[in-house]
């Protein structure tokens, strides 16, 4: 019989898991944001949309029973911005540029939050969806080593217990980001001016919703434009091939 006393502080919480709560499945998704000199002119719109998702996701009675979220930043370090949280116990917020790109640091905390969390439920006998893994970077990747914890979090979308979601910002390193994410699972800005993170975290929240449904069991889909240009989305799906092969 698993103690939740222990299992709590092994995972690193900073609340206490109401027994009640238990029973209903959970959905964790850790956000990960590159903070770091370059991202400068990004961070406002990426704080606005965090926050933004965080109070709508808390507004729905059925998501914000279920949706978890871990907050990362990373620059020179990692930083632990927002343990394991029920959404509804969520703070906003703020990031500030500083540092380099700590992509591997930034990675590694992520991964083993997100392994974490599935484990602390898992034993508990809690229902856990395939968590989310965001990451936002320029990805200019200038400290670190991160060939070996790509290749991990890949084996871990191919076994199906992680979902893992790419915003590339404009100027970003096309080596960096193929490695690190399936082409399919990667969004870049249409243009260096067009940055609206909202269109991605509304999708996100919507998504957050929809999964959280007590019918949903199969495959699910979430009436959206993101990606699609042609309709007038700021973001699409970057053509890795072309660059491969050029």
């Amino acid at each position: 019989m698993v103690d939740e006393k222990e299992m709590v502080v092994k995972s690193g919480e900073e609340y206490p898991v109401p027994s009640e709560n238990l029973t209903v499945q959970k959905l964790p998704t850790v956000i990960l944001v590159d903070t770091s000199i370059s991202m400068a002119g990004e961070l406002p719109g990426i704080n606005a949309g965090i926050n933004t998702m965080v109070r709508d996701v808390q507004a729905d009675n059925v998501a914000n029973q279920q949706v978890e979220f871990c907050i990362i930043s990373f620059n020179d370090v990692a930083k632990l911005e927002q343990n394991w949280k029920p959404v509804n116990q969520m703070n906003p917020v703020e990031f500030t540029p500083s540092g380099c790109t700590n992509l591997e640091a930034g990675l590694t905390m992520a991964l083993n939050k997100s392994r974490e969390r599935s484990d602390y439920y898992e034993h508990l006998g809690t229902r856990v969806k395939m968590p989310f893994l965001i990451t936002i970077t320029d990805g200019h990747a200038n400290s670190g080593d991160f060939n070996a914890i790509c290749n991990e979090i890949r084996s871990r979308e191919e076994e199906k217990k992680i979902r893992p979601f790419t915003i590339a910002v404009s100027g970003y390193d096309k080596e960096t980001i193929a490695k690190l994410s399936d082409k399919k699972r990667v969004l870049e800005f249409t243009g260096p001016d067009n940055h609206n993170y909202m269109e991605f975290f509304n999708f996100l929240t919507e998504s957050l919703k929809v999964l959280s449904l007590p019918s949903v069991n199969g495959n699910v889909s979430v009436e959206s434009n993101l990606g699609n240009p042609s309709k007038g989305s700021c973001m699409q799906i970057p053509d890795f091939n072309d660059w491969l092969n050029s």
